[in-house]
């Protein structure tokens, strides 16, 4: 299994908390969740749109850690190995999974 490369990101406020796989900030304007190597719950290299989808569905879970739900994301970035390989699943993935959401 491939690890997740280390990427390094600024976020706002002081530390109040945790997830499974992130960080909790808040300062006077809001409170800002940074969750990085989020996995699918069950990986299938052979079924990559449920692997995606199940993977929106980890950060769902992880949000509600931090007490918030998806409606509270303003941004995403993926990185994906391989990516090229099964975009057109990855976005049918995101498309669906944020349809749900509203």
């Amino acid at each position: 299994m491939t690890r997740f490369p280390e990427i390094d990101f600024a976020v706002p406020g002081r530390p109040v908390g945790g997830t499974s796989n992130g960080v909790v900030h808040e300062d006077e304007w809001g409170r800002y969740v940074l969750v990085k190597g989020v996995r699918a719950a069950n990986p299938s290299p052979d079924a990559p749109f449920h692997e995606a989808l199940s993977a929106f569905g980890e950060l769902e879970r992880e949000l509600g850690e931090a007490g918030m739900d998806f409606s509270d994301v303003v941004r995403t970035w993926l990185y994906a190995d391989r990516i090229l390989d099964w975009y057109a699943d990855l976005n049918r993935a995101r498309d669906t999974f944020f349809r749900a959401k509203g």
